[in-house]
This record gives C-alpha cells, sequence and structure tokens, in this order.
C-alpha cells in the first residue's frame, strides 16, 4: 500500500538532488566564466594602471631626492660663504693683513658668494617642482585608484549576484521559502562593495605614510649670516656710531630728569622712546603685557632701535641705577627677555650679547638665611636654553671684536702699524678672556668652550704664549666656579645638619672661611692676567 508513495519520494528526492547537483555546476561554471571572461578584460587595463602608477612613483622620488641633494649642496655653498666672508671681514677689519691678501679674499667671496646665490636658486626651483608635482601626482593616482576601485566593484557584484542564486536554491526546499528570501534579501542588501573598497583604501591611507606631502622652503638663517649682511652694509657703522651721538644722549638725559620729547628725525624719535620705556620700567609700578607686546612689534625689524634700547640700559647703568625694587626687577626682566626673544627671532647675536653683559649688572635685594642676598637678572637669564648655542657664541665674539677695534681705530688714528697691531691683539685677547668666562656663568660646557677658543686663536694667528695664559685663565675660573658650587653645596648640608646636632653644626663653621680665601687668591690670579695685558 505504502510501497507506490515510497518510491515517488524516493525518487522525487533523487531528482531533486540531481537537479540540485547540476544547478551547483551550472552555477560554478557560470560565476567561474564570468570572473574569467572579467578579469581578461580588466587584465590589460590594469597593467596599464600599475605602470602609470609605478612612472609616477619613480618621477616622484626623483624630485624628492633632488630637492634634498640640492639643499645639502647650498647648505655646503652657504656655509663656505659664512666662513670665507668672516676671513674677509677679519682681513679688512685688522692693520696686520697687506692689501693684496685683502684683495685676493675679496675676490674668493665674490666667487663663493655667486655659488652660494645660484645654488640657493636651483634649491628652491626644486622645491617648486617638487611642489607643483605633488598636486599633479596625486591627482593622477586619484584617478588610477578611481578606476581600479571601478574594477574591484565590478569583481565583487558577480561573486555577490552568483552567492544569492546559491543561496535561493537551497533554502528553496525549505518550508519557510518567503521567510528565508526576505531575510537573504535583507542580508544581501546590507553588502555594498562600494563602501567596502572605499574602506579599504582609506584603511591604507592611514597605515601608509603619505608619499606626496608637499615640503616647505628652508630658509638657512644663522648668526654668523645676519652679522655678516650688517658689516657689509653702510648703515652698520652708522649704528655703531650712537653711542657716540650728542642728540641720542640729550633724549635720554631729558627722559629721566621726566621730561617729553617730539622730533621729525626718525632716529630721535626711536631714541625717546627707547628711552621711555627703560624709564617706565625702572619704576615700581607693574608695565602691562600689552605694552611689552607692542614694544616686540617696534623691535622686531628696526635693529636701530633694538640698539637705542641698549644704550638706553647702558645709560641707566652708567648712572649707578643697579638695584631696583620687586616690581622694577620683574618689569627689567621683561624688558630683556622681550629684546631677547626678537633677539632670537631675527639672529641678532650683538644685541644679545650686550643684553648678556647688561644682566651681571641689575639686581634686586633679597633676605635669604637671615642675610641680604643681590639676585641679579643673570641667575635667570642663564638658564634659558639659547646659551648653549655655539653659532650665538662664535658670531657674538665675532662681532664684538668687529665693533671694539673699528671704535678704537677711530678713536686713535695716530697709532703706528706696529702699535695698532699690538693694540688689536690685546683687545682680541681681551675679548676672548671675557667672553670665555660668560660662557662659564652661562652653564656653556667646558670642552666646547676650549674648542671655541682653540679655533678663534688659530684664526686670529696669536702666539702660543698669549694662548697659554688664556687658558690658564679659563681654567681658572673653572675652578672658582667649582669651588663656589662646592661652598653652596656645604652650606646647605650645614642647614640640614642644624637641625640635627649643633655641635657638629659649630665644627663645620670653622671650614668656610678657607674656601672664600682660595676663591680669592684664584680671582687675584686672573685680576694680575688682566692687569699684565691692558700694560702690554
Amino acid at each position: 500500500m505504502f510501497k507506490i508513495p515510497i518510491y515517488c519520494l524516493k525518487c522525487l528526492s533523487t531528482s531533486r538532488q540531481r537537479q540540485a547537483e547540476g544547478l551547483c555546476q551550472s552555477l560554478k561554471e557560470d560565476l567561474i566564466v564570468q570572473l574569467k571572461q572579467l578579469i581578461q578584460q580588466q587584465n590589460t587595463s590594469s597593467k596599464k594602471l600599475i605602470e602609470e602608477a609605478k612612472k609616477i612613483e619613480k618621477e616622484h622620488l626623483f624630485l624628492n631626492s633632488e630637492h634634498k641633494r640640492y639643499f645639502s649642496d647650498y647648505k655646503q655653498r652657504k656655509r663656505e660663504y659664512e666662513q670665507n666672508a668672516t676671513v674677509m671681514v677679519v682681513y679688512n677689519l685688522l692693520s696686520e693683513y697687506p692689501d693684496k691678501k685683502r684683495l685676493s679674499q675679496n675676490q674668493k667671496v665674490s666667487q663663493v658668494t655667486k655659488e652660494s646665490q645660484e645654488m640657493e636658486q636651483r634649491y628652491k626651483q626644486s622645491v617648486a617642482d617638487y611642489n607643483t608635482n605633488c598636486d599633479t601626482a596625486k591627482t593622477r593616482i586619484q584617478t588610477i585608484l578611481t578606476q581600479m576601485q571601478e574594477q574591484e566593484e565590478k569583481r565583487i557584484t558577480v561573486f555577490k549576484d552568483t552567492l544569492i542564486r546559491q543561496i535561493i536554491f537551497e533554502v528553496s526546499h525549505s518550508k519557510n521559502v518567503q521567510y528565508d528570501l526576505d531575510k537573504i534579501n535583507e542580508k544581501t542588501d546590507e553588502i555594498h562593495p562600494e563602501e567596502e573598497v572605499q574602506k579599504f583604501a582609506q584603511t591604507q591611507k592611514l597605515e601608509n605614510p603619505p608619499l606626496f606631502e608637499k615640503t616647505e622652503l628652508i630658509q638657512l638663517n644663522s648668526f654668523i649670516s645676519n652679522s655678516l649682511q650688517k658689516f657689509f652694509s653702510k648703515e652698520f657703522d652708522e649704528i655703531l656710531q650712537l653711542n657716540n651721538d650728542p642728540k641720542v644722549k640729550e633724549v635720554i638725559s631729558l627722559v629721566e630728569q621726566g621730561g617729553t620729547f617730539q622730533s621729525e628725525d626718525q632716529k630721535l624719535e626711536n631714541a625717546y622712546y627707547a628711552s621711555k620705556i627703560v624709564s617706565d620700567c625702572w619704576k615700581e609700578e607693574l608695565v602691562d603685557t600689552e605694552i611689552f607686546n607692542q614694544f616686540k612689534k617696534k623691535i622686531q625689524e628696526d635693529y636701530q632701535l633694538r640698539k637705542l634700547v641698549i644704550i638706553a640700559l647702558q645709560y641707566k647703568r652708567s648712572t649707578s641705577k643697579f638695584r631696583l625694587g620687586p616690581n622694577g626687577f620683574q618689569n627689567a626682566v621683561n624688558l630683556f627677555n622681550s629684546v631677547l626673544e626678537i633677539c632670537l627671532d631675527t639672529f641678532d647675536a650683538g644685541t644679545s650679547r650686550q643684553l648678556m653683559n647688561l644682566s651681571f649688572t641689575f639686581h634686586k635685594e633679597n633676605i635669604e638665611n637671615g642675610k641680604l642676598q643681590s639676585y641679579f637678572i643673570q641667575n635667570d637669564f642663564s638658564k634659558l636654553q639659547v646659551w648653549e648655542n655655539r653659532d650665538l657664541w662664535e658670531t657674538s665674539i665675532i662681532q664684538q671684536i668687529y665693533e671694539q677695534i673699528k671704535e678704537q681705530q677711530q678713536r686713535q688714528k695716530s697709532l703706528t702699524l706696529f702699535d695698532q697691531i699690538q693694540t688689536e691683539k690685546n683687545m682680541i685677547l681681551t675679548i676672548l678672556t671675557q667672553m670665555a668666562q660668560n660662557m662659564l656663568l652661562f652653564n656653556f660646557k667646558f670642552g666646547a668652550i676650549k674648542d671655541i677658543m682653540y679655533k678663534f686663536m688659530a684664526f686670529f694667528e696669536l702666539n702660543e704664549e698669549i694662548s697659554s695664559d688664556l687658558f690658564n685663565a679659563i681654567e681658572g675660573f673653572e675652578k672658582q666656579k667649582q669651588l663656589k658650587d662646592q661652598q653652596e653645596k656645604q652650606i646647605q648640608l650645614q642647614q640640614q645638619q642644624q637641625e640635627q646636632n649643633q655641635p657638629a653644626d659649630q665644627e663645620q663653621q670653622q671650614q668656610p672661611p678657607q674656601q672664600p680665601q682660595q676663591q680669592q687668591n684664584m680671582m687675584g690670579k686672573i685680576s694680575s692676567f688682566f692687569s699684565q695685558l691692558n700694560k702690554d
């Protein structure tokens, strides 16, 4: 009775199985054929796109290496210019060099200057070419990526369609066919090949470094380059004469007396402004921050005004106005920091050096450990990181030598050639010694100081005896500084022990007087060195 229906069910099942196998095979072949045809169509265009992308990348990397190479060459030529121009300044400044040597060096500098300018133009052009290529390469690469993205979307679409047909067949025998189909449609609708490909492309952009980023034009500014430009300008020699200008001194003196001043002469107007802000800073009323901001804008591009501020500060020193009240001292610190900030922006080594020298003068008084102690601007000034810059120190030495010898040559024109040469040698030695001491006080590394001194001793052709005296003075000052540091540590240790053991404190109080005696002896040696130098 049940044999026929069972047989029919078996036949139906077998038939459906064969149909399923046949359909699966058909779907596989359909998929393979479609993909094969699609890949064959895309293969030729893909190769062209890849080759074009490689060509773009190769061209871009070449331009990148070119602008770096030109920058390296420009940097080298710039360094050669600075070295030769510095030598030329010294040859033209010092009396011991003959005109023939000066002329030869001038010709050499002219040639190096021309080469440096040509290399600078090549570097600028290479940067412009590189940045232009960044824009065009980005556009071309984006077009290639768009085309390859479209190809990928087509391949994904073929997979998607085949997958849907396969799933539809497999669930066609279930009882909830319509339900399954609805769910399948919902899931397949959630598949967006365009978004998936874009997401992958974005991930690659984030994970890989940017290839076509533009580069900035690097300006090779330095303290020595800035000073060399000043040495070769007529305006610089005129600014050096401001110290001896009687009208400038009159304006500063007028401001100190509380007077006002107006003039159509820009130099005198600058002198009034500079002396007025210095005078305001010496008062016990705090100067507003906005005034310092306006002050920095005024001195940013005005080297003469910066020089007049220094002259106004030097006038304060000449009138023995060293000590300031708490607010006045804070004003002075803000003034010094404002000027120094602009000096760093404009690579002004000369004004930085003069600020440093003046920082040893002005101070306030604090009560520490029951004693009245002087606290100088230098105490804060020396902690700034800028004083670790070797270029700043070397340029400061060159500029100070230039300024002081120029002034001496104008003041003493009647000296014989031999006397003038000896005077210049002594001045150079004095400046080197003073700058070495300042470097130590501003925490410049001792090894670097000796290296700089050796360099300048050879540069100015100073004899071995003078060199020995210089280094003995430097080493003596270094020992003095070490003794002072040890003394400060010992005082701190005594203060700690005083709270614990009174007898031990009394024993240690007998030791410090020996240290100042050693320090005094060392200062005596250095003072005798300068005295002997002045006699020479």
